[in-house]
């Protein structure tokens, strides 16, 4: 049993977090989301208490005939990274992550729709 599982991501828990597996080769995690979503951000917190450790990653969202696409990437998170996308609508989010100066850690993904009053409607 893992110390630290993928669940601990999207588990509301601030002091709980994901941490890769040491014998893992690839660094990713899929989140399964409750069903189909629409959202054009992305939230990503590192658990900053145990230092900043990714520093390049992409994210994937798997398309309806079950493909995975590119939707996102970037270098370091920290706290709190919110990314823009431009509208996707999916059932699962792939983080991959590329680079890492210690085993990869991950407190938190969300994903977010911008308001009317974000966009200027």
């Amino acid at each position: 049993m893992l110390d630290f599982p993928p669940e601990n991501i999207t588990d509301n828990d601030p002091g709980s977090y994901w941490i890769a597996n040491r014998m893992d080769i690839d660094n990713k995690v899929i989140i399964e989301l409750s069903g189909s979503k629409t959202f054009d951000r992305i939230m990503l917190r590192e658990p900053i208490l145990i230092g900043q450790r990714i520093s390049r990653f992409h994210i994937e969202v798997e398309t309806s005939n079950g493909e995975w696409e590119q939707v996102a990437s970037g270098t370091t998170i920290g706290y709190k990274r919110i990314l823009r996308v431009e509208p996707v609508t999916t059932s699962k989010i792939k983080l991959v992550i590329e680079a890492s100066n210690h085993l990869p850690a991950i407190a938190h993904i969300g994903v977010f729709r911008a308001s009317a009053l974000e966009l200027g409607w």
